[in-house]
Parts: structure tokens; C-alpha cells; sequence
């Protein structure tokens, strides 16, 4: 019975020990779940950064393995064995994998109890792949700046550009530059401005920013120093060209040519020239023009060329382009000689006139200048006063800044009208006359005062020098005074009322108004 007694006793106590060896057991595996903290929902982790994995647990003199899948949770890798407390600094790889779907297990050192983060991401910091190289270009082209670049998400770009060696930097801008924020930026039309420039590209995302190496343009472009616009030479002098290359190397070879109409027509003034200076002796013959222009081309790369911002002046001496004739014309009666000449600028007229066969000239202030045709022309109104007048000269000196030329001189030859020979008396003294009224709206009369008797004549010609009327043929008239009545048959306009007496001449304005 005592023997009964005591098995019972034993199973009671071995049931009691299992139960409490259970209770024990599952405590603790209540007390060691595990949960991580980091990364988080939605996270977004950089590479080459240092990143923080938490967890949390009760028991944490444990030791915990780390895994990471790149899969979105199917195959897991060892990251980190062994590591104890409840966080681990993870350095993520530069060259990990973006663009995946990550996980991260925590889990005791010997397997058993775990957890599983939920999904989050790995972006890469912009790292260039391809760098900008040299461009060298003719003014005018088009430069081409490529950079590639690693990194996610997708690196914005900007392109920049130094103009003093890379010492400041600023944003591209204008309208000769294309895809500025693309990884290939286009210069159109590139000018001598540009030469020397630096460009690069600056990456950014958001795990950084990089930069890639510059890049430098060499533009090589012509300008042409002198002349520039606006001097003046007169033909047969020299021009001095002068001009400088840059952005070239070799030996240059250049070729000039000019235009006389800014731009019209073209000719050519040398060709397979090395040196940056040429002298241009203009000559007389040279087509006078206010619109020259100068250009030089690098025969090398004829696209390299300049022209003079604006046009320069070739002025040229005046040549005379017509001649005064020799005229005969009846004593009394006014004479005409007219002359023309070509000139730039145009030419000032000097009529002179001269009765000892050319050995002196007296000039005349009361010529006309007319500009017609490119040219001046000019005419001279005189009398033939007397027949002592015969055999005069008259010329005209014409000139401007480049110089002077001067015409043949025409001979006056006076024919003596029978009805004047009537015999010249002793010089007079002076003698006085006036017409009335003037202006005249009807008839009008001239008033003369003779000292002595004399010959009288009295004409009237229109401003051609034409004659119109005689109102009084060569008579002798005493002394005293006279009243001659003028034509009542002039239209309105103005007139030349020519008196002589004797070897004296008045020429009198008269005005007919009707």
C-alpha cells in the first residue's frame, strides 16, 4: 500500500515539474520576440551613406543576424553576423543596386526567432560616367557638350559656364544655348564672345550633387581692326587693313576683297596672304563711293571671316566732265558759258576769267551751281560790253578736299552790230538810271541822266540771257536826262534791263507783276 502510495506521489510530482518547465519555457519566448524599428515604411536610403538598422527586444544580450534582399523578400543575404544590442550602422555600398524593392531581417544568432522589415528603397548620389570634352570651332558653328552620369532617381542636370578659367561659375542661359538641362547642351552660332569659355555639368538628386570636370570652347574667329567704319580717303592715297586671328593654329592664309556699294558686288583685292596687315593703293581711276566695306577670309577655313562693321568713304578729285565753249555774240548782248564736273564729294565752283591771254585770272561771284546726275554743273552770264571785250578767257577751277581741276578756257569773241557804230565819244564821267515803277503791274519806264552825250542802248533779256525786247536801238542822245518806255508786253516774271552807254554798262533788275 505504502509502496503504491509513494509511485503515485512520484508521477504527481514529475507532472507538476513538466508543467512547470512549459510555463517557464513559454515565458521566455514571449519575452524574446523581436521588431524592427529601421528602416521604416516608405524609406529611402542613400548609397556610400552610413544608414541605422533599429529593433526593438527584451533580451538584449542576444546576438542577432541581419539580412538584406533586393528581391522584395525572396532571397535573403547575410549582412551583418553576430552583431549585439538592438542597432547596427550599415554602410550601403556605392555600387548597390538602386531601383529594387529592399528588405531587412533581424533574427537570433542561431535561428529561431526573427523579423521582417517592410519594403523600402536604396537611391545612388550622382556619380559622372561620361565627361565633357574640348571643342574647338569656327565662329559660327555649333558646339556640342555631352555628360553622362550614374545615380537614382534620375539626376537633374544643369549645365554651367566660366568666363575667367573656372574662378566663378553661373547657369547657362540665353538664346544660343539648347538642352541646358539635358545631358547634351548645344551652342548655335558661337561667337568671338564665347572663345575661351569653360563648361560643365552639375548633377543633383536627392542623395547629392556632383559635378563634372569642365570642358572648354575655342572658338577661332577674325576681326578686322582698321579700318572700322567711317574714315575718309581720297582716291589714289593708301588704306592700311589691319586685322588679328584667334583660335588658329597652322599657318594662316588669308584672302581680301572689297565692295564699293555696301555689300552689292564684290571684287577681289588679294589673295594667299599670311601676314595680319595689307596695304591697298588706291588709285585715281577708283570708283568714289561713300559705301566701302572690307572683307578678309582664312583661306584655311574659308566659314572664319570679317567685314567692316560699316562703311568708309573713298572720296575722289574732281575731273571735269564738260567744258566751257568758245562763243561769238553781237556786241550788247549777253553771253553764256557753262562747264560740269564730276567729284565726291561734289565739287565747289570757282569762274575766273582773264583778258591778257591767261597770264592773270580774276575770278566771277555771280556764276550758278546746280548738282545733277552725280555731278556739278555750272554756268556763267556775262555781257559783251565792247568790242575790246573780244578775245577774253573764262575757266572753271573746280575743287574739293582731295583736290582741284580746272577747265579748258572758252574765248569770247565779239561781233560788232552795225547798228552800234556810232562813234564813241570822250569817256563819260558816270551817267545815272532807274526804272519805274518796279515791280510793274502795266508799263513801266527807265529814267536815264546822261553828263554828256553819249550812244545809248537799251536791251531787255529774260534769265537765260535771251534778249527780248530793244527799246532802244545804239542812238546818240545828248546830255540831259531821257525817259525810255519799256515793253507793256512782258509777263509777269523777272527781267534784265541792260543800259550802255558808251563804253559803260548797268545791268537793272525789273520786276513785272500782272
Amino acid at each position: 500500500m505504502l509502496q503504491h502510495t509513494m509511485l503515485h506521489f512520484r508521477q504527481c510530482f514529475l507532472l507538476l515539474l513538466l508543467l512547470l518547465l512549459s510555463s517557464v519555457a513559454v515565458s521566455a519566448q514571449e519575452d524574446s520576440t523581436i521588431t524592427i524599428t529601421a528602416p521604416s515604411p516608405g524609406t529611402q536610403w542613400c548609397a556610400g551613406a552610413f544608414q541605422t538598422i533599429t529593433w526593438d527586444t527584451v533580451n538584449a544580450g542576444q546576438t542577432f543576424d541581419i539580412l538584406l534582399s533586393s528581391d522584395g523578400g525572396v532571397i535573403y543575404n547575410v549582412i551583418a553576423p553576430g552583431v549585439t544590442g538592438t542597432s547596427y550602422q550599415w554602410i550601403v555600398p556605392v555600387n548597390i543596386k538602386a531601383d529594387s524593392m529592399y528588405r531587412i531581417i533581424v533574427r537570433r544568432n542561431g535561428g529561431g526567432l526573427a523579423d521582417t522589415s517592410s519594403s523600402f528603397r536604396i537611391n545612388r548620389p550622382p556619380t559622372p560616367t561620361q565627361q565633357p570634352i574640348d571643342v574647338s570651332i569656327p565662329v559660327n558653328n555649333h558646339a556640342v557638350f555631352t555628360a553622362q552620369t550614374s545615380g537614382w532617381p534620375k539626376p537633374a542636370v544643369e549645365w554651367q559656364v566660366s568666363a575667367d578659367t573656372g574662378k566663378s561659375w553661373k547657369r547657362v542661359t540665353g538664346n544660343q544655348a539648347v538642352g541646358v538641362e539635358t545631358e547634351q547642351l548645344t551652342l548655335y552660332y558661337v561667337d568671338a564672345k564665347m572663345d575661351g569659355n569653360l563648361y560643365r555639368a552639375r548633377f543633383t538628386n536627392q542623395c547629392g550633387t556632383d559635378t563634372s570636370k569642365s570642358a572648354k570652347l575655342t572658338v577661332t574667329w577674325l576681326e578686322i581692326t582698321t579700318p572700322n567704319g567711317g574714315e575718309v580717303t581720297c582716291a589714289g592715297q593708301p588704306i592700311t587693313i589691319r586685322w588679328k586671328l584667334q583660335g588658329f593654329t597652322g599657318q594662316p592664309q588669308y584672302a581680301l576683297t572689297y565692295t564699293p556699294d555696301s555689300g552689292r558686288t564684290w571684287k577681289s583685292l588679294a589673295t594667299v596672304l599670311q601676314s595680319e596687315t595689307y596695304t591697298w593703293n588706291t588709285t585715281l581711276q577708283q570708283a568714289p563711293s561713300q559705301n566701302y566695306r572690307v572683307r578678309v577670309q582664312l583661306t584655311n577655313n574659308p566659314i572664319v571671316s570679317d567685314t567692316t562693321d560699316t562703311t568708309f568713304v573713298l572720296y575722289a578729285q574732281p575731273t571735269v566732265a564738260a567744258n566751257p565753249r568758245d562763243t561769238a555774240a553781237n556786241q550788247g548782248r549777253l553771253v553764256s558759258f557753262s562747264a560740269a564736273s564730276y567729284g565726291l564729294p561734289l565739287p565747289e565752283v570757282e569762274w575766273q576769267g582773264s583778258v591778257d591771254d591767261g597770264k592773270t585770272w580774276v575770278p566771277f561771284a555771280n556764276s550758278t551751281r546746280t548738282e545733277a546726275n552725280g555731278r556739278v554743273e555750272t554756268s556763267l552770264k556775262t555781257s559783251a560790253i565792247a568790242a575790246t571785250d573780244s578775245g577774253a578767257l573764262y575757266r572753271v577751277v573746280f575743287r574739293n578736299q582731295c583736290g582741284a581741276d580746272t577747265t579748258r578756257p572758252a574765248r569770247l569773241r565779239i561781233i560788232k552790230d552795225p547798228t552800234t557804230a556810232v562813234e564813241e565819244l570822250a569817256e563819260l564821267r558816270s551817267f545815272a538810271a532807274a526804272i519805274s515803277p518796279n515791280p510793274s503791274h502795266g508799263s513801266a519806264s527807265l529814267a536815264l541822266r546822261l553828263p554828256a552825250p553819249a550812244a545809248v542802248q537799251v536791251l531787255v533779256a529774260d534769265p537765260t540771257g535771251t534778249i527780248l525786247a530793244v527799246p532802244l536801238a545804239a542812238t546818240l542822245l545828248p546830255a540831259g536826262d531821257h525817259a525810255i518806255a519799256l515793253p507793256k508786253d512782258l509777263p509777269s516774271g523777272a527781267f534784265t534791263c541792260v543800259v550802255r552807254v558808251g563804253k559803260e554798262q548797268k545791268m537793272l533788275p525789273l520786276v513785272v507783276a500782272r
